[in-house]
């Protein structure tokens, strides 16, 4: 902590400890003490978990040091497997959730929207990572204010998934345990990275 904020917690202790004082010298130190812990305590304590406390996020510098490691990221990977590489589109989907973390919106929806036409192209429309970046454009779009381009994509992204092989379809159910089933997996964790 600064200077002025240790200045400003010993007065607001000093206050606490004049203001129980006087309460104390009236005939009330249960109150004198409630009031005290109250300002010398509590506050600061609230002040400080409300307004002051670290958030869980890199700050501004941190995350555009960040944005620059994805940029190289993408790069390097564009030089060494492709554009239409399933790890060149995931490279280029992260890089454009970067964008979107530093408020870069437009450069971020452009990587997404050229990540997911190639993801059609190469992977196909069902693939999860096409769905991914479905989900990830149309948040972009949200953030945007491109309220009806992110409805369009998020329609996209939900559509119904035909089985390959419907004469199969209700015996992978049967044999796919229940909170596998809740989570819309086969077992398996279906938690993706950005």
């Amino acid at each position: 902590m600064d200077l002025p904020r240790w200045l400003g917690r010993i007065g607001q202790t000093v206050v606490a400890f004049l203001l129980g004082a006087a309460v104390w010298s009236a005939g009330r130190p249960f109150m004198a003490v409630g009031l005290f812990l109250l300002v010398a305590v509590v506050i600061p304590l609230v002040t400080w978990w409300f307004f002051e406390r670290p958030g869980p996020g890199p700050d501004g510098e941190a995350l555009r040091r960040q944005v620059a490691d994805e940029e190289r990221s993408l790069a390097h990977h564009e030089i060494l497997l492709g554009p239409t590489h399933p790890d060149t589109l995931t490279a280029r989907n992260n890089l454009a959730f970067g964008y979107t973390r530093v408020g870069r919106l437009c450069e971020a929806i452009a990587h997404y929207e050229l990540a997911l036409t190639l993801a059609i192209h190469t992977v196909g429309p069902r693939d999860p990572e096409t769905l991914l970046l479905r989900r990830n454009l149309a948040d972009a779009y949200r953030m945007a204010g491109r309220f009806a381009d992110a409805i369009i994509q998020l329609d996209l992204a939900h559509c119904p998934v035909p089985h390959p092989h419907p004469a199969d379809a209700g015996a992978d159910v049967r044999r796919t345990p229940a909170p596998a089933r809740a989570r819309g997996g086969e077992g398996g964790s279906t938690a993706r990275t950005q």
